[in-house]
């Protein structure tokens, strides 16, 4: 059995046997350009980073459920910085949490996806923008190349940058990592996730909730990995294009 450090949502770190850690940051990126994806937003908690979202619209963001499992006055949501420590952008308080009904941390983190209203509503143009979520028919092959970002460490059990990064990392054959998972550590990686990774580049913690993207488009969301960016080991994401229904009927008036 391997032993797998687990850094949890309040940044303690506990050592656990079977689990990989679902705490995503940014490994082996570069900062990003002014404004380069202006639908990020940082999910936090008494100041700190937690974790990453996606803009929809003025009024909501999307995100992972793991994320939302507190009470919801004590999140807040900055939108419109690249750099927390020097842009602190404008702060937004969360007033509703939809929690997909059927999330499940004990399967896998299985549809690990929440969507989150704010106020007041976060002002679209220039620095903020809502995010282009890839359309269930754009499939995804193996091979295909796709940008994480995130607010957080560069390192192993480090703590956040504050500072918005990228890395470029591909796609991972399913079935390939689901044989990985099930074979290491019991878990299954179902048809709603996908696997993306690149030996030194990727996601592992304070920044779950980020999203992936491909072409521009938002395609998943940062989830659940073994350690960082760790060699023979893809990371999960929340496959977005097989949730477009359960969003567009949580979002109706």
């Amino acid at each position: 059995m391997k032993h797998i450090v687990a850094i949890l949502f309040l940044g303690l770190a506990l050592s656990i046997q079977g689990r990989p850690n679902n705490e995503p940051y940014i490994i082996g990126g570069v900062p990003v350009e002014p404004r380069e994806f202006p639908e990020m937003v940082s999910i936090q908690i008494d100041g700190m980073p937690r974790c990453g979202g996606t803009i929809l619209s003025e009024g909501w963001i999307m995100t992972i459920a793991h994320c939302m499992v507190y009470d919801m006055h004590d999140y807040a949501v900055v939108a419109g910085s690249d750099n927390l420590d020097k842009d602190q952008g404008t702060r937004h308080s969360v007033n509703k949490i939809i929690i997909h009904q059927n999330y499940s941390k004990e399967d896998s983190w299985r549809n690990d996806i929440a969507l989150v209203s704010v106020t007041p509503p976060i002002k679209l143009g220039s620095i903020n923008q809502a995010g282009k979520l890839a359309d269930p028919s754009e499939g995804i092959n193996e091979g295909d190349m796709a940008t994480v970002i995130g607010y957080g460490s560069n390192k192993y059990e480090g703590l956040p940058t504050n500072v918005l990064e990228k890395a470029n990392i591909a796609v991972s054959n399913h079935d390939q990592c689901n044989t990985i998972y099930n074979s290491n550590f019991g878990l299954n990686v179902h048809d709603t996730q996908l696997c993306a990774g690149m030996e030194g580049r990727g996601f592992c913690g304070f920044d779950t909730g980020s999203p992936l993207f491909i072409k521009g488009k938002v395609i998943g969301i940062s989830s659940w990995t073994y350690k960082c960016a760790e060699p023979g080991f893809p990371e999960v994401f929340t496959y977005v294009s097989k949730y477009i229904d359960w969003i567009n009927d949580n979002l109706k008036p």
